[in-house]
């Protein structure tokens, strides 16, 4: 029998939900993505509190946390659906499965799950199947210290919008807890409710039927530290794009790349769009895309004809998520092409370019020696591009 004392939590967990129906893979993608991306939502916790095992979420067949490291918790972090509820409370909280995708009925005739747990980070996953609330439970270590606030925020993530509903305490010298449950708002009518104490917290997701995808996050901040309005949405795009990365690239292209030429090399400058990260590719040509292959990596090397090739003379010369790069390797003489593509942490690529006003200037076609861009007016085209000089006998670029 576990202690049944109600306390006061102080931590922070995010939920995600999805209208989608959803395969198996689906949860064996996800739980791939978070073991190799975990650390692009942990570095976006300010002041993170390592979540100590005691007796510990690493464990398989242990439902709750009984202390956290610091007094986080006087036993906590209990997880129950509507079905294993009904059996009593704690006793019927559901079990860590550590990195391991499990079968269970508590989560509906269909319904599996697995956790996760990172030093800063914990993480359970689960398909559900007529499931109608999923609850968090348990005692805080504040005792009754700090302070409780809620509310909602609403966020366009990759072209589709999600409700994230934000329960934290703070305030108190214990670590403190938040919780952020994230439904993929696809005609949702899920809902949050809290008992609104800071002596002990029950934290309810109601109205799940029809839903049948959500993931818990749970982490914590040294000190009492309060999470803003703004590091909770950062943290809810991030958790969004690492766990549902598997279906869509962003939405958001590229926009206003340019490049200033130089003398066998060029520095090219562009705004960002929504993706993780965006690939810069570079042909010797003035028309086309790289036939960028969703699912493919393309090391990329500021040297131009070093970095991968999806085919076709194009290169990538620049991969990441910075909004500028020089590229040197170029030829005096030769019409350059660059294009730029965003693509989600599960390397689907936006490869649109030039069909809508956000996508302006995403192609841009240059020559080497310039300091500009020569411009035809023929904005719909996006297919400007100037002529390089010769290099002269002293190896500097000849008078126009």
């Amino acid at each position: 029998m576990k202690p049944q004392s109600m306390k006061k939590v102080i931590g922070l967990v995010i939920v995600l939900i999805s209208i989608s129906h959803l395969k198996a893979q689906d949860l064996v993608t996800s739980l791939a993505n978070l073991n190799s991306r975990f650390t692009e939502i942990t570095t976006l916790i300010p002041s993170a509190h390592t979540i100590q095992d005691s007796p510990g979420p690493t464990y398989s067949g242990v439902d709750y946390i009984s202390d956290g490291g610091g007094d986080m918790y006087d036993n906590g972090n209990y997880i129950n659906t509507n079905i294993s509820r009904g059996a009593g409370y704690p006793d019927n909280a559901i079990d860590y499965a550590n990195n391991v995708i499990v079968g269970s009925s508590n989560f509906g005739a269909s319904g599996q799950y697995f956790t996760r747990h990172f030093d800063q980070l914990f993480v359970m996953g689960a398909t559900l199947d007529n499931v109608s609330s999923f609850l968090i439970e348990g005692d805080l270590g504040s005792d009754g210290g700090g302070f409780q606030e809620s509310y909602q925020l609403t966020r366009n993530i990759n072209g589709e919008f999600y409700r994230g509903f934000v329960w934290q305490i703070h305030g108190a010298s214990d670590p403190s807890v938040n919780h952020l449950v994230l439904v993929r708002d696809s005609g949702s009518s899920a809902f949050a409710t809290d008992n609104g104490s800071t002596a002990g917290y029950d934290h309810t997701i109601n109205s799940l039927e029809g839903n049948d995808e959500i993931y818990f996050l749970l982490y914590a901040q040294t000190g009492g530290v309060q999470i803003s309005q703004a590091q909770h949405e950062a943290i809810m795009d991030k958790a969004v794009d690492v766990l549902f990365a598997t279906s869509l690239p962003p939405s958001i292209q590229v926009s206003n790349l340019s490049v200033t030429g130089g003398i066998n090399s060029a520095y090219v400058n562009w705004s960002r769009g929504n993706g993780s990260n965006v690939a810069l590719f570079a042909a010797a040509t003035t028309s086309g895309t790289p036939p960028v292959v969703n699912g493919n990596s393309y090391s990329a090397s500021s040297t131009f004809g070093a970095g991968s090739t999806p085919g076709s003379g194009w290169f990538c010369v620049y991969n990441g998520s910075s909004t500028n790069a020089t590229v040197f390797g170029l030829s005096p003489d030769t019409d350059y092409r660059f294009v730029a593509f965003e693509y989600s942490g599960s390397l689907q690529y936006l490869t649109s370019v030039g069909t809508n006003a956000i996508n302006e200037s995403t192609e841009t076609t240059i020559s080497l020696g310039q300091s500009a861009l020569a411009f035809d007016g023929a904005t719909s085209s996006l297919q400007d591009y100037v002529t390089l000089p010769s290099l002269n006998a002293v190896g500097s670029a000849a008078p126009f």
